[in-house]
Formats: structure tokens, sequence, C-alpha cells
């Protein structure tokens, strides 16, 4: 058998040489891998609807305890303020407050955080009325003869230092019934407009305004609804696709924008209905 040459040979030893050096090597991870996850939270909404107090408490208690719930968007709770109490003070919510403005209709679309996790970062002025241009068929109805709310502020992160801005609002309803009138309906399809328009401009375009986003409430339609689209327009991405309602549509919403979605839930509660539960990273 003859020899190899030398430059044979130091191939050879070099390519020993380099499988050694790489069994020797620690493994590199993949670059999946290598991108550590981010902080999370848990945000969810809820439209309180007629259940009672008692009940609502209840439930509201077992989503912070079983779901980590630590920012909570209530639709329908103007009249609600024992409860509010109710669910801060119960053992297993940590520190919960609110936002409440002088504004009598603030409390209609409270945020609720904990204060272990989350402080304040602004004021409690972040409070939006959209004036509602829908009065009913034979004069003001009994919900729309109010404005429709939106509650904004920014809540600060205390573990990662990491602000968010958070808002919770509640759409008119049945602007997408088709037993209106044509003038009835256009009134409800405006006020719809309106709304939307109101948001986008609290909430700002993502060149201009990066600071991550999280939007709550009971929308009165689905995320396909061609009316929501100028949310879309400004990266609101994360709409629930499964019924929310007994109704069997999916009317409740939390979308976000510059924070990534670990998990999605839909609870059942006291409620007819169902809380969006979503599980978020920075």
């Amino acid at each position: 058998m003859n020899r190899p040459t030398h430059p044979a040979r130091r191939a050879v030893l070099g390519a020993v040489a380099v499988s050694l050096a790489a069994l020797a090597a620690p493994t590199l991870p993949t670059a999946q891998a290598a991108v550590a996850a981010g902080p999370q939270f848990t945000a969810a909404t809820l439209n309180l609807g007629d259940a009672t107090d008692a009940d609502l408490a209840s439930n509201i208690t077992a989503l912070s305890r079983d779901r980590g719930v630590s920012i909570l968007g209530l639709q329908e709770a103007g009249d609600r303020a024992d409860l509010l109490a109710r669910v801060r003070d119960r053992a297993g919510m940590a520190s919960w407050r609110w936002c409440r403005p002088d504004d009598p209709g603030a409390p209609s679309v409270p945020i609720m955080y904990d204060s272990d996790i989350w402080s304040l970062e602004t004021a409690c002025g972040g409070f939006l009325a959209v004036e509602s241009r829908y009065l009913g068929p034979d004069g003001a109805g009994p919900d729309e003869s109010k404005p429709k709310f939106v509650t904004a502020f920014v809540l600060h992160h205390r573990a990662s230092g990491r602000n968010v801005r958070v808002l919770n609002t509640h759409f008119i309803p049945s602007a997408r019934r088709n037993d209106l009138s044509d003038a009835e309906k256009q009134r409800r399809v405006d006020h719809v407009k309106d709304h939307v328009a109101a948001l986008v401009d609290r909430i700002g375009r993502p060149a201009t305004h990066p600071m991550p986003v999280v939007l709550m409430g009971d929308l009165n339609g689905p995320g396909s609804w061609p009316l929501l689209q100028p949310l879309k327009d400004i990266d609101l991405v994360g709409w629930s696709t499964e019924p929310t309602h007994d109704n069997g549509e999916s009317l409740d919403h939390v979308v976000r924008r510059n924070l990534g979605q670990v998990s999605r839930a839909y609870v059942g509660t006291a409620s007819d209905h169902k809380a969006v539960v979503n599980r978020l990273e920075f």
C-alpha cells in the first residue's frame, strides 16, 4: 500500500483536526433558539352583561387566579362600582385598581390592573367620549342616548421597565342588523366609523408611536367586519375568531401591536359573553 505524499498527509491531518475541533466546540443554538423570550403578561376583556355582581366577582377573581390576568377591560360596568370594589379587595386579586375619571360615564369601560405588576404611567386623563349619532327610531334609546367611551392610558410593567398603551371600549350594538331602515342603519354605521377613527387617532401610526398597544373591548362585530379595517391598517392584530357571545358571534377582542401572542383562550363566565384571555409577550 502506497503511503500518501506529504501534501496528501497534510490534508488528511487537517480534516481530522477540523473534526476534533467541531466535537470539542459547544453546539451553537439555532437562530430561533438564540432569541430569548421576552417578559409576558395576560390581558383579558369581559362584557359584564346582566350577570349578578356576586357571580361576576367570583368569575373575575378566578380569571386572575387561574389565568394570571393582570390587565382587565370591563364593559357595561357603569353602575357596578360595588362590584369593582369587591373584585379589587378579594383575596388573590393582589392590589387591583382602576382609572376612574370624574366623568359619570367613565366607569362604563374601566381598565383594572394588578398594581403589584403594573404602575400607572399616565394620569387618568386618558378618557375619550365618542358622541353617538344614533338616537333610535323613537328618540334616544337606553344605550344609544349616552356617548360611547374609550378609556386609555399607559401602564408601566414594573419587572421589565417597559410601557404599554392600554385601551378599553364598547362599540354601539346592532350596526350590522339587516332589519333596520336604511337611514337608521347608516346612523349606526356612521357612529362606528367615528368610534374607529377616534381609536386610530388615540393609538397613532406605528411609525410615530412605537410603544406596544393592547386594545380590549366589545366591538359588536367580528374581526372580518370591514368597518374595523382602519384598526388593522395601523397594525393591530390578533382578532378573535371564535364565538364570544351566546348568539354565536365573535364580538369581543383583545388585539395588540408590537407584542407577541403566546396563547389565547375563550373562558365561559356568568355573563352572556365569554372572556377573551390573551397571554402576550414583549
